[in-house]
């Protein structure tokens, strides 16, 4: 059987919204066949799925008779309460959902949806997933991340200068640059070698405080330290994700060629 997979990214105006609940409504009811509706609703079914923001039970009521009416089904999502989360850290949301028909859900042996951890969005990513598989660590080189540290050119200048026992200019040369290589590699270890540790610390921290603010109020110490965690996760994140594109790009200038020819 065929599937529908229909991308919703709700307005906020409440006659706009009844538009697009209309209109998914004679789109849902044109094919019959296996639906599967996902995104950002800019909705709630029910009062709990806010906090700090304001519940209107007849837009909610309007929300879950489009749901009724047509035969959805939502998949709970694991992980967390809430998918969107204010820049202030003061509003909590659920407005993110996958809804699916009997069809659909006929296709999938043990269909689950986890919220992951936001990152730069406002939003949690959700992945809709019929079974868990774990592919292990990725493994990342550092390149040009090296050269945003001032103090990179100490070290290589450093390196550059320390002794070296040969005469011949050409053995002189490959000793330096045998000096510069394994120094930066000791420096990269001290520098980098804790990233991930720092990457997981920052995150950890800053799930801690967004979960308490879940159920508790912050004060705005709280919440600045929590704002903090997150600037410094997100910092931390931007330089790994740069290491790991280039390290990308070096395999495939590698191996892509060599592979591709026939």
């Amino acid at each position: 059987m065929e599937s529908i997979i229909v991308n919703v990214y709700c307005p906020h105006n409440d006659r706009d919204k009844k538009a697009l609940w209309d209109s998914l409504d004679g789109l849902i009811h044109s094919v019959d066949t296996s639906w599967l509706l996902v995104g950002d609703f800019n909705e709630v079914r029910i009062s709990e799925d806010r906090l700090n923001s304001q519940f209107i039970q007849s837009r909610a009521d309007r929300f879950n008779e489009f749901i009724n009416r047509n035969g959805l089904i939502e998949i709970d999502i694991n992980g967390r309460k809430f998918t969107s989360i204010s820049d202030d850290g003061l509003k909590f949301s659920k407005l993110d959902r996958f809804l699916v028909n009997n069809s659909f859900l006929n296709l999938w042996e043990d269909l689950s949806v986890i919220a992951l951890d936001r990152h730069l969005s406002d939003h949690c990513p959700l992945v809709l997933r019929d079974k868990y598989i774990d592919y292990g660590p990725k493994p990342f080189k550092i390149f040009d991340e090296w050269f945003n540290y001032e103090e990179m050119d100490k070290v290589v200048v450093d390196a550059w200068g320390q002794p070296i026992r040969g005469s011949r200019r050409g053995c002189m040369f490959r000793d330096r640059l045998k000096n510069v290589k394994m120094t930066l590699k000791d420096w990269s270890s001290k520098k980098f070698g804790c990233h991930d540790k720092e990457i997981e610390a920052y995150k950890k921290e800053a799930m801690e405080w967004e979960l308490k603010a879940e159920s508790n109020v912050l004060t705005d110490l709280d919440r600045e330290r929590w704002l903090e965690c997150r600037r410094c996760w997100v910092e931390k994140e931007n330089i790994k994700s740069n290491m790991l594109k280039q390290k990308a790009r070096l395999k495939w200038t590698l191996e892509g060629d060599e592979n591709s020819n026939m």
